[in-house]
């Protein structure tokens, strides 16, 4: 079984969107482990609602002005 860090490393040098798949690959194995170690536990996935749930184009509008007041730019 490779190290760890050998893992951390190999995703780090992915591109993002092999990142991303490799990502949700690994929840969704750990959510299924999870499972099969406690049936009763209800699993909540984050980015379940995928392709039905729209953000509008302008979302990110007022980013600059958001992080300026909590201080962040």
């Amino acid at each position: 079984m490779p190290q760890i860090a050998e893992v951390i490393k190999k995703l780090q040098n992915l591109n993002e969107a092999n990142y991303k798949t490799a990502v949700e690959f690994i929840y969704f194995l750990s959510d299924a482990q999870e499972k099969e170690t406690s049936p009763d536990k209800k699993i909540r996935r984050s980015g379940l609602g995928k392709g039905i749930i729209k953000s509008p184009e302008d979302l990110d509008q007022y980013n600059d002005e958001i992080a300026e007041l909590f201080g962040v730019v």
